[in-house]
């Protein structure tokens, strides 16, 4: 998602399922729409929260795998003159990576023949 004219990415990683966990009721990220559950404001201030752990995951996992790469974090300021619209487009972006990150794939395979009959 471009944010202030920059691609940024986010990533649902474990430590950010941990932190965001933390912000829930009951510290369980299995009820995160307790963070929605309050005023409008409160819903806003919590969108930008998630929007920095995940970004702060994303920065975290490419510096981990690019030790040449130096991450440039997200902050509060970023969005300062966010429309609500950018935070509808926001929640909607971190909402697809939360699911695609925290989906289990598995691959199959046909049982190779191996000639003998039964």
């Amino acid at each position: 998602m471009i944010i202030n004219g920059k691609e940024r990415e986010f990533a649902y990683t474990v430590e950010a399922a941990d932190e965001i966990g933390k912000l829930c009721k009951d510290g369980d990220v299995k009820n995160l729409d307790s963070l929605f559950a309050g005023t409008g404001q409160e819903g806003m201030k919590n969108d930008i929260k998630i929007a920095l752990i995940l970004n702060r995951a994303a920065e975290d996992r490419k510096a981990y795998f690019d030790p040449h790469y130096h991450p440039e974090y997200l902050t509060e300021a970023d969005f300062k003159f966010f429309l609500v619209p950018d935070l509808t487009r926001l929640e909607a972006e971190f909402a697809k990576v939360m699911t695609a990150d925290a989906a289990v794939t598995v691959e199959t395979k046909e049982p190779e023949q191996t000639g003998k009959k039964k």
